[in-house]
């Protein structure tokens, strides 16, 4: 049962467990304070239906429809009568269809690393020119440290300093101006903008 479940994992997990279902939420619906009251009742109602809850290993993706069922019913809530909850059910994400699809979620390239890297770009474009370039042909284009040293004229060595010394750069600037916190795995799972951040962090 659930409650036995919960009782096996530690609270670092939990909170992870409970910062994916918010990101989630958040990825369907923009307002902030809209997917937390969203949550809390995703919340009670995994608790008040644990009972319901047969297969323990699939605890998550459990969760994660009951998730998906409270953004639709926020949704149906706000809709006028003449739209069909169809259409509804069609806005909103399925988090997970298919048995091969559950793996990807319990280790996704999560929706606070796809909103943060809407930050990243502005930073880039701070840096001096020729590390600008060098992260935005290798790290966003795509290109190889070796086409990159090509296209530039320099040394193979040269451009791997240059990435690496604007990564470096990259990162400092995103520690200055996000608190991030991570999962169990190193990965970002939120992030919340400092005061200090810059109008293109704080505007997300």
């Amino acid at each position: 049962m659930i409650v036995q479940h919960q009782a096996d994992i530690n609270e670092k997990a939990w909170r992870e467990y409970r910062s994916r279902l918010l990101l989630f939420i958040r990825s369907q619906v923009k307002d902030h304070d809209v997917a937390e009251d969203i949550l809390q009742d995703v919340l009670l109602k995994i608790w008040t239906e644990r009972e319901s809850l047969r297969n323990e290993e699939r605890l998550l993706p459990w969760m994660y429809r009951i998730a998906r069922n409270g953004v639709v019913d926020y949704y149906r809530a706000k809709k006028l009568p003449t739209v069909s909850l169809e259409e509804i059910e069609g806005k909103v994400e399925n988090p997970l269809t298919t048995p091969e699809e559950e793996d990807k979620l319990l280790t996704p390239t999560n929706y606070a690393e796809r909103e943060l890297a809407t930050c990243v770009q502005p930073m880039i474009e701070t840096l001096p020119q020729h590390y600008q370039r060098a992260l935005t042909l290798a790290d966003i284009s795509g290109l190889s440290q070796t086409d990159l040293a090509n296209r530039e004229g320099i040394s193979i060595s040269g451009a791997k300093s240059r990435v690496q010394r604007g990564r470096q750069m990259l990162k400092e600037m995103i520690v200055e101006c996000c608190r991030l916190e991570f999962d169990l795995r190193g990965k970002i799972v939120d992030y919340a903008p400092r005061q200090v951040c810059n109008d293109n962090c704080a505007e997300r």
